[in-house]
């Protein structure tokens, strides 16, 4: 395959792209806009084979926002993955794809996102040899099968099991260097060897596959501070209520679309509160409203709306009684 050159002086350019399902397209538009209004430099792509099972209305919502649809044409290449869908081991080979259209440098991020802050990414990609993200430990130990195998095919050790990995849902790419690195041909051949030695199913999906990658090739990553991939669920996430945050991520089994589970504010109000931030979101910047409905066509009974009419009244009760008790009881307990 032959190498784009790089004209002297030329423009960075820069894709931004979620991966989805048909399923997730709708929330993927949302993500993406989010981070078109406050980082306007960059083109937008949703990475998906499933075009045709999306509405009209859908359709002309991706036209209107200049999205494209980029099929890859992996369909099949990790069919042989039990526990997690096809498309979340697509996300690598995109960046190879992204350089022949001439793009330098290539950011997934997940459709359960809002971006908030312009990213300054001129400067930040500087420093992106292969990849940037925030880290997360991951204990590969416990995730994979046939740890001999690993450690003669690849010469790991026990303390290799113990790693910083990007956590996927916000990563930047350097497309030069996967084109060169010939990256997503890497990470192929790792996830066949896996599974066929029966450890891929226990994996924690693409991203423990790319920390493991990283591992045995001894990739470049760098890493980002949580502003860029701050994640609701975590039980300090209400010491940043007024802080600056770039990128919200709601990792937690309420997304923001989902009508409200009283269950999951208990546990930690701090997800209603960010939660306002992707409502308010899509009423100022989407044709989105509160009768446009999500279907989960796997499960007909898991129908949701964008909001829910108990929004207001909770607004008060959540964040005036329910979220100063919750902080003062788990501080007393030690837990934050």
């Amino acid at each position: 395959m032959e190498k784009i050159p790089e004209k002297r002086g030329a423009k960075m350019k820069i894709a931004v792209y979620c991966v989805s399902d048909e399923n997730y397209i709708k929330p993927s538009i949302v993500a993406l806009k989010s981070f078109k209004v406050t980082n306007p430099e960059v083109d937008l792509f949703i990475v998906s084979d499933a075009i045709d099972k999306i509405g009209e209305r859908v359709k002309k919502t991706l036209l209107d926002e200049n999205i494209e649809i980029l099929d890859p044409k992996f369909r099949g290449r990790f069919k042989k993955s039990q526990k997690w869908p096809e498309e979340v081991f697509w996300v690598l080979g995109i960046p190879e794809i992204l350089y022949e259209k001439g793009y330098n440098y290539s950011i997934t991020i997940d459709a359960d996102i809002l971006c908030k802050k312009n990213m300054g990414l001129k400067n930040l990609t500087k420093n992106i040899e292969f990849v940037g993200a925030i880290k997360d430990e991951l204990e590969l130990g416990q995730m994979l099968n046939d740890k001999e195998f690993l450690n003669e095919e690849y010469g790991l050790k026990t303390s290799d099991y113990n790693m910083e990995s990007p956590n996927t849902g916000f990563m930047i790419y350097n497309n030069r260097y996967c084109h060169e690195n010939k990256i997503f041909e890497k990470h192929c051949n790792l996830f066949n060897n896996l599974e066929e030695k029966n450890s891929i199913e226990n994996v924690f999906a693409d991203q423990g596959l790319l920390g493991l990658l990283i591992k045995v090739y001894n990739l470049s990553f760098y890493q980002l501070d949580r502003s860029y991939n701050f994640m609701v669920h975590e039980y300090d996430a209400y010491k940043y209520i007024n802080s600056d945050i770039k990128f919200i991520h709601y990792t937690s089994g309420m997304k923001p679309w989902h009508s409200l589970k009283l269950g999951y504010i208990r546990r930690n109000p701090t997800l209603y509160y960010f939660r306002k931030d992707w409502n308010k979101f899509v009423d100022e910047y989407t044709g989105f409203n509160r009768d446009l409905s999500y279907k989960d066509e796997k499960n007909k009974k898991n129908e949701y709306k964008i909001k829910d009419i108990l929004d207001i009244p909770l607004e008060s009760l959540v964040m005036n009684v329910w979220l100063p008790f919750w902080i003062k009881k788990h501080e007393k307990r030690g837990n934050l």
